[in-house]
């Protein structure tokens, strides 16, 4: 402290009077005072927090703060801050910059604005110091142009526009996308962008800005400057103004072009696999029906010559395996599509297990498995019988054929609360725990090398559970502890109330005699599932005649009417749809009986087949008992 320092202090020179405390009090920004000699007589607190301490009056000389340095680090001693400068030359300073310590060791750029005070007289009393915390501005100013820059450089196109649409500024990922120049474009309407059938998209847009809304990735198409589309994604955001007015929108165009074509190969591929899919399962049931045809009409007739029973059997269980994997493959496509229709009923339980039970019995028979069954009863579900028997069969088989030979295979059907839980286990070869998530997906197969994987399948049964058990409301989930521990499948679904509603007769709508010769008109190009029908229909006391087109179907009937006509579709000379057509328009024709035969079996084919006037559509190979309840029901021509 200089000598006569606090001789001074204690004469309350005018710079000490309280009316310069309060008046600096009222200030935001921080502000202090000096006396003539740089001694800080006041402060507001915004100073001291700028500071990060609180100076003492009458001993802290020019600055409060612990430390000063000049902005290119170098160490400032106090005489030389700009405070002792404005009042040595008696001369104001703006915006002198310097760094100063806080008490916690952090630093922050100062701007300071000393301003000397002198009186009436024009005696020095001191000076004022506003600071500004300039770190801040500068961080701001780094912000503002990291951000010019990366808007500048964005690969995305970025615009802004203002609230009538009129383009405000345009970056370098815009000129690349659009070919227009900043220069070009700025000053212009946005619609300049947009192809003219697509002009009505902009005024929506600027409505939902004005109403403070953004719009997100919104898919559209805009036009370059050649006049070439492009596919883009648009964000766009409103832009306020410091009053919080909209003023404008910022637009983020990306270009999704590449996405949009990959997602249309995509979509052509899997039309292709749907397309593909169905005309195997049109080739494969093509040879499948005669071969089931043959062995039903063995089975009815007795077994003879030297071809074991159980190898006529084993054949049986084989055509009736691969009709199944057929199925499956049109189900797995059917519900990727969405256009699986369930035939919602109120269903009984212990029917559709026994209905699985029968259909897996070969299959678990064949292996020597012992089933135990623990079935509730009473236990009702609203569900699809086939489709429900379908998820049955699918786990039994997949239990039997992943079981070694003399296994155990648990199904049990119980309540549990509001649902029905089905747990089909066994102690088979079980699943590794990474592959307990992935059993559900398309074509995965979990022994794929093992003994197991060669009883066949492509992996799709569990995924068609699957989806099965959710559109029925369900969930499906799976529980193993490993290799060659078993696994155990639990299906949950939602109960249906305890008291039946009244079932779908599965009895003949018209009583018929079992065994009323009918006249029938095979017509197939394919010359065996033909023949095995004719042979299978005469057996049963039908007459029967076969023919290998169209035409000439058409000329047998015209010559013979018949009571049914099994006909094709895929004809060599005409389809089975132009045929029927034709029949419908015959005085004998009107009350025929028309069934379609066919391996297309998708929903189009049955609307296609209605409307060309078949009474019914069946898919290869059919369910011979089924035609045979039906053509019981066909009128008899005399």
């Amino acid at each position: 402290m200089e000598k006569g320092r606090s001789e001074k202090a204690r004469d309350a020179p005018p710079l000490a009077s309280a009316h310069w405390a309060e008046l600096i009090h009222y200030l935001h920004g921080p502000v202090y005072i000096c006396d003539a000699d740089g001694y800080i007589t006041h402060f507001n607190e915004a100073a001291v927090a700028l500071w990060g301490r609180r100076p003492e009056i009458g001993r802290d000389r020019w600055c409060g703060a612990l430390r000063r340095y000049q902005v290119d680090g170098q160490e400032l001693p106090p005489d030389q801050s700009p405070m002792a400068f404005a009042i040595r030359a008696r001369q104001a300073i703006h915006d002198a910059e310097i760094i100063i310590e806080k008490s916690d060791g952090s630093r922050r750029q100062v701007r300071l604005n000393p301003n000397p005070i002198i009186d009436a007289s024009g005696e020095l009393l001191g000076a004022v110091n506003q600071m500004l915390d300039a770190t801040a501005y500068k961080e701001s100013d780094h912000a503002r142009a990291r951000l010019a820059a990366i808007i500048q450089y964005s690969d995305d196109a970025i615009i802004s526009k203002d609230i009538n649409g009129i383009i405000t500024s345009w970056n370098q990922g815009a000129e690349r996308l659009f070919g227009y120049e900043a220069a070009e474009v700025i000053g212009r309407p946005i619609t300049i962008l947009i192809p003219p059938d697509r002009l009505d998209e902009e005024p929506s847009v600027l409505a939902r800005i004005r109403r403070g809304e953004s719009v997100d990735h919104f898919e559209t198409i805009r036009r370059r400057k050649d006049g070439s589309p492009v596919e883009i994604s648009l964000t766009i955001s409103p832009i306020r103004g410091s009053n919080g007015v909209i003023i404008g929108a910022s637009k983020v165009a990306r270009d999704i072009g590449d996405r949009k074509r990959a997602e249309r190969s995509l979509a052509e591929a899997d039309r292709r696999k749907d397309e593909f899919i169905a005309t195997l399962a049109h080739e494969l049931r093509n040879p499948l029906a005669p071969l089931k045809t043959s062995l039903h009409l063995i089975r009815m007739t007795g077994y003879s010559g030297h071809v074991p029973r159980s190898t006529l059997e084993m054949m049986e269980r084989q055509v009736n395996h691969l009709g199944r994997l057929v199925e499956d493959l049109l189900d797995l496509s059917r519900l990727t599509q969405g256009t699986i229709q369930l035939k919602k009923e109120k269903l009984g339980l212990s029917d559709v297990v026994s209905d699985a039970m029968e259909a897996t019995s070969p299959l678990i028979e064949s292996k020597n498995h012992r089933l135990e069954l623990s079935l509730t009863p009473d236990l009702w579900v609203l569900g699809d019988r086939t489709r429900l028997v379908q998820i049955l069969v699918n786990l039994l088989n997949n239990a039997a054929k992943f079981t070694r030979p003399r296994g155990l295979i648990r199904l049990v059907v119980e309540r549990d609360g509001k649902q029905v839980r089905v747990r089909c286990a066994d102690n088979g070869m079980g699943i590794v725990p990474e592959m307990q998530e992935a059993v559900f997906g398309m074509f995965i197969r979990t022994a794929e090398g093992s003994d197991a994987s060669r009883e066949g399948g492509m992996g799709i049964g569990l995924s068609v559970v699957k989806h099965l058990v959710a559109l029925h409301g369900g969930t499906v989930s799976l529980r193993s502890e490993g290799a060659e521990k078993g696994a155990e499948f639990t299906i949950c679904l939602p109960l249906a109330e305890e008291v039946p509603v009244q079932m779908a007769s599965t009895a003949p709508l018209l009583p018929h005699p079992a065994h009323a010769a009918r006249r029938i008109l095979v017509v197939d190009d394919n010359v065996d599932a033909a023949e095995s029908l004719a042979a299978l229909f005469g057996a049963l006391g039908h007459e029967v005649t076969t023919a290998k087109s169209g035409a000439e179907g058409l000329a047998k009937a015209r010559q013979r009417p018949p009571d049914v006509v099994l006909l094709d579709i895929g004809l060599p000379d005409q389809s089975g749809h132009q045929i029927a057509a034709q029949m419908r328009q015959e005085p004998w024709g009107k009350t025929v009986l028309l069934v379609a035969l066919t391996g297309w079996g998708e929903d189009r084919d049955r609307r296609l087949s209605m409307a060309s006037g078949f009474d019914h559509h069946f898919v290869k190979p059919v369910d011979l008992d089924a035609l045979e309840t039906l053509m019981n029901r066909a009128a008899v021509r005399h």
